[in-house]
């Protein structure tokens, strides 16, 4: 029997007793990934696919993918940002491939079908050869549910998702203050990168790994700032904390890549929107990742880079200066995860069962420190109630 369609399991998946830990097995097993593009990313959930700085003027488009839906994001010649399928409504050819791009409507390279960035079919060629109760009307793009939060653009492809704000619940807050509270933004640069591991390794990460995995935590003594996290039972979190003001400590050359010109009042925070994208008020850098699974053992993030749009030319400098220096693929203090991920991946064939220990006997698991592992029992209640395992 054919499972792919369905999202259904090949065989049983024995979940361990413990909440706090995992069976191996679902980082490897490629029904499991079939059943997370059907459950999760065409499931009833919100997902983020672009902050409007990425589409700033009429006729600019993004592409992207919800899972392994292609879809593009345009600003239409109306001011208006909307969701398609990238997709031709005649024969399903891609309308365009390039990350960004500007144009005046999408044109179909296969038989020249023509769209206009609302949506509508503009021009299809030979329209004299097709059946006399042919409409135009009949074959526009197919829209896909979308909404904008300060600035954030979110979409969803099943028409059961519970409204965006029920969906974001406590995390509202801090993705307003991450788009300083009204999403007038400069995109500053993006970069795409891809880990060999499965998706999911990239989406469990926690706030309990940072001071000890980055050797920058230590070497800017970032160990003991104050701070707590909220988890909500869709799986989001948010990580708000203090870290120490810079000191010369022979270690970099520049210092201002490591220094902070915001109020002391906006402190700092990072953020996942479940299944995975994360985002970032490091500092003076402002992020937003968007994550894309391309196998059971592929994931492509998008980092992208931020400045608000009533800042003065100096300090955006300094955000650009700062901003994938410090939390870039590469970036000051966020260079070892990548290797984290590979050795994740590596070992997954080694079965046994991970477990998260720190902050998980507490008794609250939406609240916490910002060094425990305890919200992560929560993403994977989301995940396993969402998967229907």
């Amino acid at each position: 029997m054919d499972t792919s369609a369905t999202g259904e399991l090949e065989r049983p998946l024995h979940w361990p007793a413990h909440s706090n830990e995992l069976p191996r097995e679902i980082f490897a097993r490629a029904d499991v990934y079939r059943r997370e593009l059907e459950r999760l990313f065409r499931g009833p959930i919100w997902h983020p696919v672009a902050q409007v700085a990425e589409i700033p003027e009429p006729g600019c488009f993004k592409t992207w993918d919800i899972g392994e839906v292609p879809i593009i994001i345009s600003r239409g010649m109306d001011g208006e940002i909307r969701v398609f399928i990238n997709a031709c409504a005649h024969r399903g050819t891609a309308l365009e491939t390039k990350p960004y791009g500007k144009n005046n409507v999408f044109h179909c390279p296969y038989h020249r079908w023509t769209y206009k960035h609302s949506g509508e079919l503009k021009h299809c060629p030979r329209r004299e050869l097709f059946p006399k109760d042919f409409k135009e009307e009949d074959y526009s793009l197919r829209a896909v549910r979308s909404e904008n939060f300060y600035g954030i653009i979110f979409a969803t492809l099943h028409p059961d998702t519970p409204p965006l704000l029920e969906f974001l619940g406590e995390v509202r807050e801090s993705l307003k203050k991450l788009m300083r509270g009204d999403g007038r933004m400069i995109l500053l640069g993006a970069q795409r990168t891809r880990f060999n591991c499965n998706w999911k390794y990239y989406a469990d990460q926690e706030g309990f790994h940072a001071p000890l995995l980055h050797a920058a935590f230590k070497l800017l003594n970032w160990q003991s700032g104050e701070g707590h996290r909220i988890t909500t039972d869709y799986g989001h979190s948010v990580y708000e904390y203090q870290t120490s003001p810079y000191k010369d400590s022979g270690f970099l050359k520049d210092g201002s890549v490591v220094m902070s010109k915001k109020p002391e009042r906006i402190g700092n925070r990072v953020g996942k929107i479940a299944p995975a994208t994360t985002f970032s008020d490091h500092l003076d850098t402002l992020t937003l990742r968007f994550m894309r699974p391309r196998g059971v053992h592929d994931v492509e993030v998008h980092y992208t880079y931020f400045a608000h749009a009533d800042e003065d030319a100096e300090y955006v400098q300094h955000r650009i200066r700062q901003s994938s220096n410090l939390l870039g693929p590469c970036g000051l203090i966020s260079l070892e995860d990548g290797a984290v991920f590979k050795r994740l991946e590596f070992s997954t064939q080694a079965g046994g069962r991970p477990k998260f220990l720190a902050g998980v006997d507490t008794g609250d698991l939406h609240h916490g420190t910002q060094n425990d592992e305890a919200g992560n029992l929560l993403q994977w209640a989301a995940y396993r109630r969402l998967m229907g395992l």
